[in-house]
C-alpha cells in the first residue's frame, strides 16, 4: 500500500456512504447533509461500504461521478484518486464511473430521497447563498421508475406538458405538474418540495401544487417570470435513440498495449465460459446497452491494472459508443452478479476451496441477439 490521501485515512472503515467531491483538483470530504446533491460543474468519489452477512467481511464500491459541465483535470483526478482509494482498501472494491442522467441502478439505490441536479460548480464561482436569502432555481423532474432531479433555466421555454417542474421561490415552492407526466414523476416531484421544505427552510416555506391550472395559474407564472406556450411532452434524445439500436452481440475482448497503443482481440462469443478469462491479463466484456466491464485479473501488473480506465475509455471511443455508456472495473475474485451471469456457469474462488460447486448463474449467457 503506498501513500493515500489524508482525505481517505477514514474511507471504508464501517458500513455506510462517504462522498468526496473534488475542488481546485483536491479530494474533500462532502457533509451527509448534501449527499444526494450533485453540481454538473463537478466531479464527485463516492464509496459505499456493506458487511457481508455470511462472512461478516466489508465489501466496497466505488464510483466517480462526472457532471455534464466537469472540466477534464477534474475528471483525470477523479479517475486518478478512485485508484488510489481502490488501492488503500487492498484492490478489493469494484469500481464503477458514473455520468451525469445516466448514473446506473446501484448508484440511484444510495439516495432514497432522490438525486439533484444543481448548476454550476467550484471553478465557476459558485457560493452558498446565504441563510435567509434565496435563489430563485427551476428543477425538472423526469423519468419512469429512476426518476431524476435536474436545475433548469428559469424560464417558461424550460417547461413541457410531460414533465414536472419544481419553482423554488425561497418561502413558496411551486410544484408545477405537467397534464401528461408520470404518476412516479408526480410522487418524486412532492417528495423533494417536502424534503426542501423541511431540510432547507425548516419547515417554513409554503408548497404550492399546480395541476389542473398548469396553464393559467397567475402566481406561478408571475414568480417564474415569463409565460408563452408550453411545448408537449419532451421527445426522446439521442441517448434513447443509441440504446435501441444498440442490441449487438455480447463480446469478450482480451486488451493488450505491449505495441505501444491498445490492441484488442476477441476472444470468444456467447456462451461465455469462466475459463475464457486469464489471470494474467485484462478483459473487456462488451454487453451493448448494458455497458462494458473491465476485468483485471489477480497477475497482472500495477501498471495494466493502473491503466484499466484508460482501456475502458478508449474502447469507447474505438467503438464509437457515447461517452456516459456505463463502465465498471472488476477484479478477479471480487467479480459481481451482475457480471457473472453472462458466462453459462462459475465457480466461485471460496467454493473451489470446498465442495466445488458449478454455479448456474443466470440466463443471459445463453441468450442470442
Amino acid at each position: 500500500m503506498g501513500t493515500v490521501d489524508k482525505a481517505f485515512l477514514k474511507a471504508g472503515q464501517g458500513p455506510g456512504l462517504q462522498i468526496w467531491r473534488i475542488e481546485k483538483m483536491k479530494v474533500i470530504l462532502q457533509e451527509p447533509k448534501t449527499y444526494g446533491e450533485f453540481y454538473t460543474g463537478d466531479s464527485y468519489i463516492l464509496l459505499h461500504t456493506k458487511k457481508n452477512i455470511k462472512s461478516e467481511k466489508l465489501e466496497w464500491n466505488i464510483h466517480f461521478w462526472l457532471g455534464n459541465d466537469t472540466s477534464q483535470d477534474e475528471m483525470g483526478v477523479a479517475a486518478y484518486k478512485t485508484v488510489e482509494l481502490d488501492d488503500y482498501l487492498g484492490g478489493a472494491p469494484v469500481q464503477h464511473r458514473e455520468v451525469q442522467d445516466h448514473e446506473s441502478k446501484l448508484f440511484l439505490s444510495y439516495f432514497t430521497k432522490g438525486i439533484r441536479y444543481l448548476t454550476g460548480g467550484v471553478d465557476s464561482g459558485f457560493r452558498q447563498v446565504q441563510r435567509g436569502k434565496f435563489e430563485k432555481r427551476l428543477f425538472q423532474i423526469k423519468g419512469k421508475k429512476n426518476v431524476r432531479v435536474k436545475q433548469v433555466e428559469c424560464s417558461c421555454s424550460s417547461l413541457n406538458q410531460g414533465d414536472v417542474f419544481l419553482l423554488d421561490c425561497g418561502l413558496t415552492l411551486h410544484l408545477w405538474n405537467g397534464p401528461q407526466s408520470s404518476t412516479f414523476e408526480r410522487m418524486k416531484g412532492h417528495h423533494v418540495a417536502k424534503n426542501i421544505r423541511d431540510e432547507e427552510r425548516g419547515g417554513k416555506a409554503e408548497i404550492r401544487i399546480i395541476d389542473i391550472r398548469w396553464n393559467s395559474d397567475i402566481k406561478f407564472f408571475a414568480d417564474l417570470g415569463s409565460k408563452t406556450d408550453i411545448a408537449e411532452s419532451s421527445t426522446a434524445g439521442d441517448d434513447h435513440e443509441f440504446e435501441k439500436k444498440l442490441i449487438s452481440e455480447i463480446k469478450l475482448y482480451s486488451v493488450s498495449d505491449a505495441s505501444g497503443k491498445m490492441e484488442i482481440t476477441e476472444k470468444s462469443r456467447k456462451p461465455f465460459q469462466q475459463a475464457d478469462l486469464d489471470s494474467n491479463d485484462c478483459f473487456i466484456l462488451d454487453a451493448g446497452p448494458s455497458g462494458i466491464f473491465v476485468w483485471v485479473g489477480r497477475k497482472c501488473t500495477n501498471e495494466e491494472k493502473k491503466s484499466a480506465w484508460k482501456y475502458a475509455t478508449d474502447f469507447l471511443e474505438m467503438k464509437g459508443y457515447p461517452n456516459w455508456t456505463a463502465i465498471t472495473r472488476i477484479v478477479e475474485r471480487g467479480e459481481t452478479p451482475v457480471f457473472k451471469q453472462y458466462f453459462t456457469s462459475w465457480i466461485d474462488y471460496n467454493d473451489q476451496k470446498g465442495l466445488g460447486n458449478v454455479y448456474n448463474v443466470g440466463n443471459i449467457a445463453g441468450e442470442s441477439y
